[in-house]
């Protein structure tokens, strides 16, 4: 996949259309990203900062299916970062980039495209509570207003640090919000009313059929890296939990793709390149 951006405002590089058009013509999916600064590269209001980076996006839209009708494109401009005038900088990981979120996933509906988000922004420059509520924010703004893919899972400090150990407790915080999105069902069985009726007052469900029955279901979420042990007990550092974590991934893990997938690559490479593939 491919994805291009622009300079905002209403502004693109030669380069990035050609390789717009390039990836157009090769029926590589295309990700238009649009958008810029509100109060700097954008308007400083919400509705015009939207206004402008649709634009944006529209453009690109357009000229890859001039250039190839039908060429996959995933809406993606996503998120809002603004201009943080106490700071003079970029804050991409604020509320406004969560209502960018959910006014990219509407516009792509609307256009009937999948969509693209950047759900686990921070501005933080370590895992702490500021990246924690910053993170959980923007995945759970994602989630609910329906987009389809997000990136950057592990990224600190505005996308400029990359880390195992907050992979680790973002895969956590997705299970999280993953949980909290799929609402509650309500049918016979989950209200549990045999169940109840067996108990009686003052039991316990702990050995219920229905318990065992829904104990592996995902009802119930039970997080690895996240510490819900007794308060009185040992305390341990999430960095540490995630770091182990961490560490059994990287030495369990075998990369592996089917024969066929590596064949096509090759084949995509020498079409490309016009070279044998490394």
């Amino acid at each position: 996949s491919l994805v291009v951006a622009g300079v905002p405002p209403l502004r693109f590089e030669p380069d990035s259309l050609g390789a717009l058009l390039l990836g157009a013509r090769t029926k590589v999916p295309l990700f238009p990203l649009g958008g810029g600064l509100c109060g700097a590269s954008a308007p400083i209001t919400m509705a015009g900062a939207a206004a402008i980076k649709t634009a944006e996006g529209m453009l690109q839209l357009c000229l890859a299916q001039l250039a190839e009708p039908g060429c996959p494109i995933v809406w993606a401009t996503g998120g809002q970062p603004i201009m943080d005038m106490r700071v003079a900088d970029m804050a991409e990981a604020g509320p406004e980039d969560c209502l960018g979120t959910i006014a990219t996933a509407q516009v792509g509906e609307a256009l009937g495209l999948p969509t693209y988000t950047c759900s686990f922004h921070a501005d933080s420059k370590r895992s702490d509570v500021q990246l924690g509520a910053e993170k959980m924010a923007g995945i759970i703004a994602s989630m609910l207003s329906g987009q389809c893919c997000s990136i950057n899972a592990g990224a600190i400090a505005k996308c400029a640090v990359a880390s195992y150990e907050q992979m680790v407790i973002d895969d956590e915080i997705l299970a999280f919000a993953r949980r909290l999105s799929a609402g509650i069902e309500v049918n016979d069985d989950t209200l549990a009313l045999d169940a109840i009726r067996e108990v009686g007052h003052g039991g316990s469900f702990l050995g219920t059929e229905h318990t065992v029955t829904h104990l592996r279901t995902g009802e119930n979420l039970y997080l690895e890296t996240f510490d819900r042990t007794n308060p009185k007990s040992e305390y341990e550092d999430i960095l540490d939990r995630a770091h182990r974590k961490a560490e059994e991934l990287i030495a369990q893990h075998q990369p592996a793709a089917p024969p066929e997938h590596y064949a096509a690559l090759r084949t995509y490479y020498q079409q490309v390149a016009g070279q044998e593939a490394p």
